[in-house]
């Protein structure tokens, strides 16, 4: 019995996984921006991308254990700009805007995500300041 429960765990967990890169792109920038959970961004990346965060989560060990991660934490929020999609390979971009207090900050995202043995992952960021200029034409996407 607890063989078939752990199958069909296996199961429902895959079936919940994002899917497209725009999905596994949205669903790590939630992860890593706003719920600024680096461990379970962990989960959707890949190469460089998965360097960072265990680099990350190195630093920030020793400072997570002295204080409660809530009290600190600002609103954020994401508007996805854009999305190229090219075979196994794809670059979003985001603009995200953080509020503490009286205090907005201003940043955007890179996310580079590719599909490595038929699952995407994100494979590289990079985060910038300031949001992103407006191309002629476009409007940003909401996730």
């Amino acid at each position: 019995m607890k063989r078939v429960a752990i199958v069909i765990s296996f199961f429902l967990l895959a079936a919940c996984a994002p899917k497209t890169p725009e999905a596994v792109a949205d669903h790590f920038v939630d992860l890593y921006f706003v719920v600024i959970d680096q461990r379970r961004a962990l989960d959707l990346t890949s190469g460089l991308a998965r360097q960072k965060l265990e680099e990350e989560l190195t630093l920030v060990e020793k400072v997570r254990t002295t204080y409660d991660q809530d009290q600190a934490k600002p609103s954020i929020f994401y508007v996805r700009r854009s999305s190229k999609v090219m075979g196994d390979h794809a670059r979003l971009t985001y603009d995200i805007t953080i509020r503490q207090g009286h205090d907005e900050t201003l940043r955007n995202a890179l996310v580079s995500v590719e599909r490595i043995a038929g699952k995407w992952t994100v494979a590289n960021f990079m985060v910038r300041e300031g949001h992103l200029e407006a191309a002629p034409g476009t409007s940003p996407t909401k996730p």
